[in-house]
């Protein structure tokens, strides 16, 4: 890890000759969502940028439920690599598109999906208890360690800026959790929810809530997604019942649906579409078997986002080269 600081500042040292000599890129705006392969991409796309294009990239914190405001708020060139704009409120998203004030790209990475999961040691013990309603039937295979009695779900948790935490509350109460004996749990925050998850698989027990793929922490640990059991309700319930979290109210009665079908979006101010780069943004995708690795090195190692770019754009060149013309890939391999 302390080649790889080293190689890192060699990098951030480099910039300001690259940025010197290609000065007409200019300034660029890189949100950061706050978990791993959010983290990751915007580390390589402000290394391409501030290396193969000459860009002076700043990066900021962002979050799901804040992107909207975060692009529209950006002076010039914004990017966002990993959105799940499922999970954006569909009427400020529409309305912010119809005025020219953000563009939607490609996913960076594919396949992409949201489940409620168990894990390893539940699949495998319970293999007859695959589907979301005969899990929930079963409140005490799952103990709550916060109320005596109940079974614990796992929700996103809480404060965080995800939207999978309004919709997670939402799902819970449709499917009648509520009143089949279950807490609805907060992880308390992102690195516990994860913990969570590995201590199921180191200790052999039985765990059970939401989770995302790709994920190095779905794929190393073992959750096994549960089959939804009943067909997606459709957008229009999804929206204005689900992301509105209701579910007593009128035309909101609690009803079980399979999770909105997952997109991930990379999002943009329209002036980056005048960037020479925008051909890499608009190109760059990681294969999901590579995005795992790296993002396991990230989790395993305690390797941060910079890091990590690098270890990607030196040891993936095959899936990375592509993307950038050139020039571009010269310079960025000269700086490795």
């Amino acid at each position: 890890m302390k080649k790889l600081g080293v190689l890192a500042a060699s990098i951030a040292a480099a910039v300001g000759i690259n940025s010197a000599a290609n000065a007409e890129c200019g300034e660029v705006l890189i949100g950061q969502p706050n978990w791993l392969t959010a983290e990751l991409v915007a580390a390589v796309d402000a290394l391409v940028l501030e290396q193969g294009y000459g860009c002076s990239v700043s990066i900021a914190p962002t979050a799901t439920t804040n992107t909207i405001a975060f692009i529209q708020g950006a002076d010039g060139p914004a990017i966002i690599g990993e959105v799940w704009t499922n999970g954006l409120d569909v009427a400020a998203l529409e309305s912010a598109q119809a005025n020219e004030e953000l563009d939607l790209l490609q996913s960076p990475f594919s396949p992409v999906g949201e489940y409620w999961f168990v894990s390893e040691a539940f699949a495998r013990d319970y293999p007859e208890l695959d589907t979301v309603a005969e899990v929930i039937a079963r409140p005490d295979l799952f103990p709550s360690a916060t109320e005596e009695g109940k079974g614990a779900f796992f929700g996103c948790p809480v404060g965080v800026g995800w939207a999978c935490e309004g919709n997670n509350l939402s799902l819970f109460h449709h499917y009648g959790l509520d009143e089949a004996g279950w807490v609805h749990e907060n992880p308390a925050s992102v690195e516990g929810q994860a913990a969570l998850i590995v201590d199921s698989k180191v200790s052999d027990s039985y765990w059970f809530g939401y989770y995302w793929v790709p994920t190095a922490v779905s794929a190393q640990n073992g959750l096994v997604a549960l089959d939804w059991g009943v067909d997606f309700a459709g957008s229009e319930f999804w929206d204005s019942c689900v992301n509105e979290g209701k579910w007593d109210a009128p035309g909101c009665e609690r009803t079980p649906t399979a999770w909105v079908p997952s997109v991930v979006n990379s999002v943009i101010s329209p002036e980056t579409r005048e960037l020479d780069a925008f051909g890499y943004i608009s190109s760059r995708q990681i294969p999901s078997s590579v995005l795992a690795e790296v993002e396991g090195m990230m989790a395993d190692q305690q390797m941060s986002g910079s890091d990590a770019a690098v270890v990607f754009m030196r040891d993936f060149q095959d899936v990375w080269t592509p993307w950038v013309d050139a020039d571009a890939a010269e310079a960025i391999l000269s700086s490795l």
